[in-house]
């Protein structure tokens, strides 16, 4: 089943998630119309089970199921990890949802907990962590 998306401007790429040893596809269109897909990086998590992805600079972040590091950077050709980001740093070990954002000044990945209810943005250097529950968020609009 394919759950986590990622989109470089141009491909769609798609992990296969809740599965162990699972791959990531990049889809192909024409206009709006699904053409084909290929295989971009295959058993690329290990023995963990991979949630949502966020496609950055020819990189896959990847939320996995890992108490310690529970996002990955992967490096597409190799398969090979590139950066964790530890729970440590106060998102705790259950993220799910991911995406992208290139900042004027930073890159940040923005991740969500189900267990706490939190939302996070993580500066990718591990300088700043903002974080906000959803019941917060929903009362500014």
């Amino acid at each position: 089943m394919v759950t986590g998306l990622g989109w470089n401007g141009s491909y769609l790429y798609g992990s296969q998630t809740y599965t162990t040893n699972g791959s990531c596809y990049q889809y192909y269109f024409s206009g709006s119309a699904f053409t084909s897909k290929t295989t971009y990086i295959e058993n690329y998590w290990g023995t963990n089970t991979g949630y949502d992805i966020a496609y950055e600079s020819g990189n896959i972040w990847m939320a996995v199921d890992d108490a310690t590091s529970p996002i990955r950077c992967y490096e597409v050709t190799s398969g090979g990890v590139l950066e964790a980001i530890p729970a440590s740093i106060g998102i705790g070990s259950t993220i799910r949802g991911m995406t992208y954002e290139l900042g004027t000044d930073s890159l940040y990945i923005w991740a969500s907990n189900p267990t706490t209810d939190e939302l996070y943005r993580i500066h990718l250097d591990f300088t700043a962590l903002e974080r906000a529950t959803w019941g917060e968020i929903k009362a500014q609009f």
